[in-house]
């Protein structure tokens, strides 16, 4: 992300990932076990759709 962006759009850009990232790590965390394991995959899973959000953005450029 580019800091001279405004907040606002950084959060547009990170609202789809972060959605879906937590969403199914805390549906395969709750297979797995619990919250425990759901909340830090939910957030991996942000990260990586986060940055192919940005390679796919890249490859559109």
């Amino acid at each position: 992300m580019s800091i001279d962006r405004p907040p606002a759009a950084i959060a547009e850009a990170l609202a789809m990932p972060f959605i879906l990232g937590m969403a199914l790590g805390l549906t395969i965390g709750r297979f797995l076990g619990g919250l425990h394991i759901g909340v830090p995959l939910g957030l991996a899973l942000v990260a990586v759709f986060a940055v192919l959000r940005r390679g796919l953005i890249a490859l559109a450029r």
